[in-house]
């Protein structure tokens, strides 16, 4: 019998396909997923591909000149595990993985320009399979306003270290220039001064890592400064903040109640670090 040609034409496609693999655990994601599919409302979404709750509840808005937003929102999202996976040895690694909880979880108040950079570089023994060769390790990723994780990629691998121009690797458009910079598709551009190529934004103890940018910036020059201190907008205002110990590098809007000596009696802080999930 003669086989047609449309199934060997099948078998052929089937043999040649090389395997597509997830990039992230749909389980692990944090925040609103690029080109996710959700269901909600102004103050939460739930995704319909992993079934997590997102809240994102504005607080305040002041407006500013530009194409700048300065907000400050609370949000939360119900992932709060992920897993931590430990390996021994580089020849045949005997690898463990364990559920363990996400460092600064539950819910924050964060602001709309907190694009929160991660890096991590780190020098690998010797391969045994390339003597002489010494590899390094190193990611690079952005954490947006409401959680979601951008990695960044560039054309090819490089275990040498980061090649830039790089690219968010999810589609959404973000570029990364150099260690200092990101810029975001209508031309913002957040800048991280104190960054190099071998930068690790992660502290050892697990605390969830990051740096905040010191200034933003729109296409028509108008620019937005944060300090440790607090954040000037376009039109010349400070809005007092305070360091967030959730963060390597970051602040939260208010004061602490050591802070509140010139206020009325009685008066408490609104500043708030956590609330357990």
């Amino acid at each position: 019998m003669k086989v047609p040609k449309l199934w060997w034409v099948a078998v052929a496609i089937i043999i040649l396909t090389i395997p597509v693999l997830a990039q992230n655990n749909p389980n692990e994601e944090q925040g609103l997923k690029p080109y996710d599919s959700f269901q909600g409302g102004d103050l939460d979404s739930v995704s319909l591909t992993n079934g997590s709750l997102v809240l994102h509840i504005p607080l305040a808005s002041f407006p500013q000149r530009g194409n700048l937003d300065l907000g400050f929102l609370v949000r939360y999202s119900s992932k709060q595990w992920r897993v931590n996976t430990r390996c021994t040895g580089r020849v045949n690694p005997v690898c463990t993985h364990a559920w363990v909880p996400i460092s600064g979880g539950g819910a924050q108040i964060g602001s709309t320009v907190d694009w929160v950079m991660q890096s991590s570089y780190a020098f690998e023994p010797q391969d045994p399979n390339a003597p002489g060769q010494t590899l390094i390790d190193w990611s690079m990723a952005v954490a947006g306003p409401d959680g979601e994780v951008h990695l960044f990629g560039g054309a090819q691998p490089d275990f040498n270290g980061p090649v830039y121009p790089m690219r968010s690797l999810d589609a959404t458009g973000l570029l990364h220039p150099n260690a200092q910079t990101v810029i975001l598709p209508n031309g913002t551009v957040y800048s991280y001064p104190g960054l190099t190529d071998t930068s690790s934004t992660s502290p050892p103890s697990g605390v969830r890592g990051g740096v905040l940018p010191s200034t933003i910036t729109d296409s028509n020059g108008n620019q937005i400064t944060v300090s440790s201190s607090g954040w000037t907008d376009t039109m010349g205002r400070f809005i007092p903040g305070s360091a967030n110990p959730s963060f390597q590098s970051g602040i939260q809007p208010g004061v602490p109640t050591a802070d509140l000596s010139n206020c009325p009696a009685g008066t408490s802080s609104a500043l708030v670090w956590n609330v357990p999930g």
